[in-house]
């Protein structure tokens, strides 16, 4: 696909997604780099500087800049690939799976298909209705041929346990059997999971992923998240050069960044930090999303606040300034790893987060060995308590799936 006709939000068959690939690329031009420094006698010097202390932008700021991000577009794009794709084929998609890792907005995105096609939300059961077989609830949640049906997190409809798992099986079956209309949202690492012990994938289908954002579209995205405009005062410079890192155009055609080209139509190259975040969150919107937020600084001097950010021109612009890639500290698992928090983890991820008294249920570990290793794990950053579930926090999420691959465990594939 051209570079020029890209969709910020594109999705496609789960096996062609792609993780935009520099992290191995980055770090041998750095050494090199560093090596050819230290051949000339010492490292280069940048004639950029900051007078003023930096420090992390305050929070009210930081929601300004980076605000949660806005699924509305994404389900617009979604539609249209249903749309489509039942266009080419001659009939509908009657049971396509949404699959993403966690931080890809399946769930919100789905939600939004629902709502604005008029589907029926399907609900997640409460955890007693799993643990108790999922019978009543299924005839309490009656299929109906004609309408169609939007299940945005399949991850809630099992656990790993030994009751766990008849609600999901008895739901695959009557969606196979009666060949319900639905659409299915599931994160990755349930989907992982669930093909092997239920073998979903022989129910529904086809499978459809959102593609990886690599630094060209984490630009637009963070660009579009600011609000900023081409004619935006508001500038992103790198704190150790001083250089802006936002994709631009040129004097002619400022806003041409938004399809990866300049004036003449040449590709443009995204800056070295936004390429090394788009690797390193495997190109996941929210992760990547979490880790720009880690990246922004301003300077102490500065009386910047929302009325100036919204005021700022091109001549009068408002400078935040952007963390080295190394200087940025993410969550990550203590060497030697232990075991134990590893199956946590893991057991936080199939599972797309847990309250505590089910993940109490599904460990084998005493409570006072879980609150010990819970504590830890979200002194570390790689847990947090989120609507009053237990999850792998999003700037943790790397360095825990890392782990877990490394030492054998079941992961997604994406």
């Amino acid at each position: 696909m051209s570079v020029r006709n890209r969709s910020l939000w594109s999705f496609l068959p789960l096996e062609n997604r792609r993780i935009p690939d520099v992290v191995i690329r980055e770090s041998a031009r750095s050494s090199l780099r560093n090596l050819l420094n230290w051949i000339r006698g010492g490292t280069e010097k940048s004639n950029f500087s900051i007078d003023a202390e930096l420090h992390t932008v305050p929070s009210h700021l930081l929601n300004a800049l980076a605000p949660v991000p806005d699924w509305g577009e994404a389900a617009e794009s979604f539609i249209q690939v249903l749309e489509n794709s039942n266009a080419r084929s001659g009939a509908s998609l009657t049971q396509p799976v949404l699959i993403g890792p966690p931080g890809s907005g399946t769930s919100h995105i789905l939600e939004l298909v629902a709502l604005k096609e008029g589907y029926t939300v399907l609900a997640s059961p409460s955890p007693s209705d799993i643990l108790e077989g999922g019978l009543s609830w299924l005839k309490n949640h009656p299929f109906e041929q004609e309408m169609i049906y939007v299940i945005p997190e399949l991850e809630k409809f099992y656990f790993r346990h030994h009751h766990g798992l008849r609600l999901i099986r008895a739901l695959a079956e009557e969606i196979k059997e009666k060949e319900i209309k639905v659409i299915v949202g599931c994160d990755s690492w349930a989907w992982a999971y669930l093909t092997q012990v239920v073998g979903l994938y022989v129910c529904i289908g086809p499978y459809l992923t959102l593609d990886a954002f690599d630094g060209i579209l984490l630009s637009i995205f963070f660009t579009r998240l600011a609000g900023i405009t081409c004619q935006s005062g508001i500038v992103f410079r790198s704190s150790d050069t001083g250089t802006n890192i936002m994709v631009s155009g040129d004097a002619q055609n400022p806003c041409s960044a938004e399809r990866g080209m300049n004036g003449n139509g040449e590709y443009i190259e995204a800056p070295e930090i936004l390429r090394l975040i788009a690797s390193r969150s495997h190109g996941i919107p929210l992760v990547a999303w979490a880790m720009w937020r880690q990246c922004l600084e301003m300077a102490s001097d500065e009386a910047i606040d929302e009325s100036s950010l919204q005021n700022a021109t091109p001549h009068k612009p408002s400078t935040i300034w952007v963390s080295p890639w190394p200087k940025v500290a993410l969550p990550k698992l203590t060497s030697p790893v232990d075991n134990r928090e590893l199956i946590i983890l893991h057991t936080l991820l199939i599972h797309s987060g847990l309250p505590m008294p089910i993940l109490s249920e599904l460990l084998p570990l005493s409570e006072i060995e879980r609150n010990s290793l819970m504590e830890r794990l979200n002194s570390a950053g790689l847990v947090k308590l989120d609507d009053k579930e237990w999850r792998v926090s999003l700037l943790g999420y790397p360095s825990v799936r890392d782990n877990l691959a490394a030492e054998g465990y079941l992961v997604d594939k994406i």
